[in-house]
């Protein structure tokens, strides 16, 4: 296909824009899909994308052309398109206009299409883990980034993809080998030469690169161990393919650093070492517990909104109460990262309610994760014990597993977080977090040292207080690095 860009008119560029918006709502509605070809460069660093569409009705009814146009380290990540073609369903060239950068509109319908795409590595960290890229003899392809948003209803593209590797690379990806998905958006494909992959279980792989202060069985282990902890807790995925990419920064990075993100059924981390052996391990159990947990919240179920603050909020608490009941943390680490957090919300200025777009995500996931211990707290209260936190996120996990259409969050998250006043006051309101007489009352004192929160066990709690603290894990820890 040999297509040329022809400039358009003005006013009919004008009369285009108004058509482009109206597409983008109206696509939905077609059960359209795509197949598509990636040629992927490891010299030029680059990725020449072609496809069609398929299905849907006769014609492909498409004018916009639409890409991700920023993510986490990836502030222009629209600028990256290149050489964009198109053609209609005879294969005659179709005239194509950039709005701006990654935002494109056609002269008329078109079914085929190609570009390339440059995958130059980020020059932040923090984007390694969020966006496609290729650097020496391996690379990400995250099809998010990579493919159009507007071919079907934003976020949803299903079709099948073929990718040509350079010679001796090889793929890993929890759509493999077919490279086939209902969601193409939330695919990721790592290439390269020689990963090492180790599976986990029958539906759980791991691939890692790099050389670490623990073994790739002793990862393998910890993996294990935590998704069959979270299966417990919060019910059983679903029998497909999931995998876990452990990978060392392509560049130098000081000890400590990471980046993360779970995206689909693939949990994506790049990370340094740590100085020690029991460092490192310490640090992976803390980034496996995390970044699994949203294979359940939010990636295993479909609600519709934004609700970051309950399911990072409840990521890092379940992560950290995980952590007591493995003994990787011992319970006056709980009590003094609970502190931490409460330090940061309560001295954020000026406060704000989670639901505003503009409140730091640091403050956000600060307080999502009191609300969840203080949601905790209740529902041990209430129940004498019997129920708390982790069985309220297994019936939201069950009540809304993935399906095409999702139910309102707002309304969903109130399966977990059943008191009205807590909502009302901390996610929609901007309170200060009370949270005094409800520690008193199981047995946790709170100290504010000038702008300092520090939690402590009271010396002698009563038996109904014993009872709850050891559902929160009080009697469980044992020193840092020890085995059971």
């Amino acid at each position: 296909m040999n297509l040329e860009t022809k400039s358009v008119p003005i006013l009919y560029s004008k009369i285009l824009l108004v058509l482009a918006a109206l597409q983008i709502f109206t696509i939905a509605a077609r059960p359209q899909g795509v197949e598509v070809e990636i040629t992927v460069d490891r010299t030029a660093r680059t990725a020449s994308v072609s496809g069609q569409t398929i299905g849907g009705s006769s014609s492909s009814d498409l004018l916009s052309v639409a890409f991700k146009r920023e993510v986490s380290g990836f502030p222009d990540l629209g600028s990256r398109i290149r050489s964009i073609e198109l053609a209609d369903l005879q294969g005659n060239p179709v005239s194509v206009r950039k709005l701006m950068e990654g935002e494109y509109v056609a002269a008329s319908d078109f079914r085929f299409w190609k570009y390339a795409v440059d995958l130059t590595p980020p020059k932040d960290r923090t984007g390694y883990a969020h966006a496609s890229w290729i650097a020496d003899n391996r690379g990400v392809l995250m099809l998010g980034d990579l493919l159009p948003q507007y071919f079907t209803r934003p976020g949803k593209l299903r079709g099948r993809v073929k990718l040509k590797l350079p010679d001796g690379w090889t793929l890993n990806s929890s759509d493999a080998p077919a490279l086939g998905s209902e969601d193409l958006h939330s695919s990721v494909i790592f290439i390269g030469k020689s990963p090492r992959a180790v599976e986990v279980t029958g539906d759980l792989k791991l691939v890692l690169s790099g050389e670490w202060h623990f073994t790739d069985d002793e990862a393998a282990q910890m993996a294990r161990e935590i998704f069959d902890e979270y299966s417990k807790m919060l019910g059983d995925l679903p029998k497909k393919p999931f995998l876990i990419a452990l990978q060392r920064f392509p560049t130098q990075e000081s000890p400590g650093q990471w980046e993360a993100e779970t995206r689909g059924r693939t949990v994506t981390i790049f990370s340094s070492d740590m100085p020690f052996r029991t460092q490192s391990l310490q640090r992976l159990h803390e980034q496996l517990r995390h970044e699994i947990f949203h294979l359940w919240f939010p990636n295993g179920i479909d609600l519709i909104g934004d609700y970051a603050w309950f399911y990072e909020g409840f990521a890092m608490y379940s992560s950290l109460k995980l952590a007591v009941k493995l003994n990787r943390i011992r319970f006056e680490d709980f009590l003094d990262t609970l502190g931490r957090a409460h330090t940061i919300d309560t001295n954020s200025k000026p406060r704000r309610p989670l639901t505003d777009g503009s409140i730091d995500p640091t403050i956000r996931y600060a307080r999502g994760m009191l609300i969840a211990f203080l949601t905790d707290l209740e529902l041990l209260r209430n129940s004498g014990g019997k129920t708390d936190v982790g069985k309220s996120l297994r019936d939201l996990f069950t009540r809304h597993p993935r399906v095409p259409h999702g139910v309102p969050a707002t309304d969903a998250v109130k399966t977990v977080v059943t008191h009205a006043a807590t909502l009302e006051r901390y996610v929609d309101g901007a309170d200060a977090i009370d949270w005094t007489a409800k520690l008193a009352a199981v047995g946790i004192r709170s100290t504010q040292t000038g702008r300092t929160t520090t939690l402590a066990v009271e010396p002698k709690p009563s038996g109904r207080q014993k009872e709850i603290l050891d559902r929160l894990g009080y009697n469980n820890w044992r020193k840092i690095g020890t085995k059971k």
